[in-house]
């Protein structure tokens, strides 16, 4: 989908959904065979996979066929903690051939409980837009449960990240990177302990070919292994994206790097390694199709931080996390009914849509990179006049911008709008230095647009600054 194959996206989507709805859920059992699909992180990365072709398709048809066949494997996975500890225990997973060889001793594995606490968040969701939303907040009661038995049970404070898995009581402090980063993708991490499940991981498995798998070595399989201490680049990928969402665009864009460097491999020239040695030398010279997914996945939601925020792309946010020395860059992003074009030139970002969808934002969004803190500029509900009676106190006293009062807030982006017909417009308040955020909206009128981020304000100066520049053309 990232690359703009949304039909070839689709078949292959159903037709892992015909494996699920050909199967029975209740027949989950501990398996060497990762094909035959219904495992919890089998699961899991499908339901991702079709809440994102809805995000961007708007597609919900498509989206209530695809609930109907996977609930009822929700629910399996749902039934398989009956005690309510907010851990899988002994499941069936790809890493089974070759990592563990532990589930029927009932190993708690970071991996497959990160990975379900996502898919109890993205069922949440889709269960709420299919208009149940007792069957949500049923899914969110859960999901909190999970969230807090593994930061509970898997938290290790003395490394600073979270164990491998836990066995019987005791803790395998073997350092996962991808499953740190899912940690930290999923949403289980707080924003300290992502920091600090990171920053240990670069500790710990970063290698000059990329992050390493795990680290030490295992000792239980041979040290061979394809999954013993090696660098898969599809999963330095997923730490990428974990990075560059977290602020570490340094760490993101040199494992985005590595990941790049193996496409000059002499076995297969243009496609990304399966995986290499710590150093960087081949295993076998063998493609990995679905690692450029992974790749562009990166770019796409960390790189240049575009969320889909309402279904069929009618609103973006973008919020690109670039190292501060790109001044100038471009991107074209594919979309179902066009694509979205991202221009940065001396620090101006300018952004524009053909996808007839996606129209420009009614309000404005910022970010400081810094800090952390966010807020969207709302449609202006009231006139210049009208604002000062309704609010005369905040009116009078208009804020300085949050921005203006942090040096470190790059790259600087003043405000600026592009319509379908090039007359561009911009307003000299909004020139405050704030991280780089957009958010395109609906409006009927418009197709295309191209926004860069604006500072924060009061709810009344909000509305203050859209009435008097959100319609000034110059």
């Amino acid at each position: 989908m990232i690359s703009g194959r949304f039909a070839a996206a689709r078949t292959t989507i159903e037709y892992d959904l015909r494996r699920y709805a050909a199967a029975n859920p209740k027949g989950l059992k501990v398996t060497e065979d990762p094909s035959q699909g219904g495992s919890a992180e089998g699961t899991a990365w499908l339901t991702r996979v079709v809440w994102r072709y809805y995000l961007l398709t708007g597609d919900k048809a498509f989206l209530t066929d695809a609930a109907r066949t996977l609930r009822p494997w929700v629910e399996a996975w749902i039934d398989r903690d009956p005690a309510e500890t907010g851990l899988l225990v002994d499941v069936t997973e790809w890493m089974d051939h070759s990592r563990f060889f532990l589930f029927p001793d009932g190993a708690r594995v970071l991996y497959s409980n990160v990975l379900f606490a996502g898919l109890l968040g993205t069922f949440s969701e889709i269960e709420r837009t299919l208009g149940d939303p007792g069957a949500a907040s049923r899914l969110d009661v859960m999901r909190t449960r999970f969230v807090r038995a593994i930061n509970a049970v898997l938290w290790n404070d003395a490394t600073g990240e979270y164990d491998n898995l836990s066995l019987w009581g005791r803790r395998d402090e073997r350092s996962s990177s991808g499953e740190n980063a899912l940690a930290v993708l999923c949403g289980v991490a707080p924003a300290d302990r992502a920091k600090r499940a990171l920053a240990t991981v670069r500790s710990r498995n970063w290698r000059p070919a990329g992050s390493v798998t795990i680290a030490p070595p295992m000792t239980h399989v041979d040290e061979h292994n394809d999954h013993n201490f090696k660098v898969w680049p599809w999963w330095n990928a997923v730490e990428a994206r974990a990075r560059l969402r977290t602020g570490d665009i340094e760490g993101g864009i040199w494992l985005l790097e590595r990941c790049a460097a193996t496409l000059e491999d002499e076995h297969y020239p243009g496609l990304i390694e399966e995986l290499v040695t710590p150093e960087g030398v081949s295993e076998g010279g063998h493609a990995f199709l679905s690692a450029a997914g992974s790749f562009l996945d990166a770019v796409f939601e960390g790189l240049l931080g575009i969320e889909v925020l309402e279904p069929g792309c009618a609103r973006l946010r973008v919020s690109p996390n670039v190292p501060e020395s790109w001044k100038s860059w471009r991107a074209q992003v594919p979309l179902p009914q066009g694509d979205l074009f991202l221009t940065c030139a001396d620090g101006r970002l300018l952004i524009r849509a053909t996808d007839p969808r996606v129209k420009p934002c009614p309000g404005l969004a910022c970010r400081n990179q810094r800090s952390g803190w966010r807020r969207l500029l709302w449609p202006c509900r009231y006139s210049d006049s009208e604002t000062r009676r309704r609010f005369p106190k905040r009116a009078s006293r208009p804020r300085p911008c949050p921005a203006s009062r942090d040096a470190a807030c790059r790259p600087r982006i003043s405000l600026a709008s592009i319509r379908p017909t090039s007359v561009r417009w911009s307003s000299p308040a909004m020139r405050c230095r704030a991280g780089p955020e957009t958010d395109a909206a609906s409006s009927p009128r418009w197709r295309g647009s191209s926004i860069a981020g604006a500072p924060s304000f009061s709810t009344a100066r909000r509305c203050r600054t859209a009435a008097r520049w959100g319609r000034r053309a110059a």
